[in-house]
């Protein structure tokens, strides 16, 4: 579907979104965790059952579903990578992975950063979205650095290197977790 890059980014941004309101209450560190993964796993899957119901959801947080292993379409989901940084105040370092394995090929996936303001994703060129910048560019090694060379925030254009150094991190984080259960039979 040609919205599929779209949904990723979209689906992250809002599970972000919950994310961060839930991160405002503050409360008890690994209470913090166990809610945070409850409430962006819930969320992913339903929006998803809603969007995509003939499509199969695989998530970190949830039982396998076998029904993945004759799907043509897989929709690979980590709702909150990151769960020990996520309890930490301050820690920015944690994650919403949403990736679609499709007719044996990752097509579309999204790394949305919440607690960074950014979002890297397959949709194509930067753009804006309601959290901040939407940047085509490779995956932050420290908080505020949007590229491996620390060029935060830098305007990036398809042509550019980061672009697809940027859209190659998700489909390596996405293949990992593909590789774990995806296994030839």
């Amino acid at each position: 579907m040609t919205d599929d890059h779209a949904l990723a980014r979209d689906l992250a941004v809002q599970a972000g979104e919950q994310l961060l309101g839930l991160r405002a209450q503050g409360g008890d560190p690994d209470m913090l965790r166990k809610a945070g993964d409850r409430l962006s796993h819930e969320f992913l899957a339903a929006a998803l059952a809603g969007r995509r119901p003939d499509d199969v959801v695989l998530s970190e947080e949830a039982a396998d579903n076998p029904a993945r292993l004759g799907a043509r379409r897989v929709w690979i989901v980590d709702p909150l990578d990151g769960t020990r940084e996520f309890g930490e105040p301050g820690r920015t370092d944690w994650a919403v992975h949403v990736a679609l394995w499709e007719d044996g090929d990752l097509t579309a996936g999204t790394v949305g950063l919440p607690a960074q303001g950014e979002v890297l994703s397959t949709l194509g060129p930067p753009a804006r979205c309601d959290i901040g910048p939407v940047i085509a560019g490779a995956m932050p090694h420290r908080a505020g650095s949007a590229t491996s060379d620390g060029a935060a925030g830098a305007d990036r254009g398809d042509d550019e290197p980061g672009v697809s150094h940027g859209r190659l991190r998700i489909v390596e984080q996405a293949t990992r977790l593909r590789s774990e259960y995806f296994r030839p039979s």
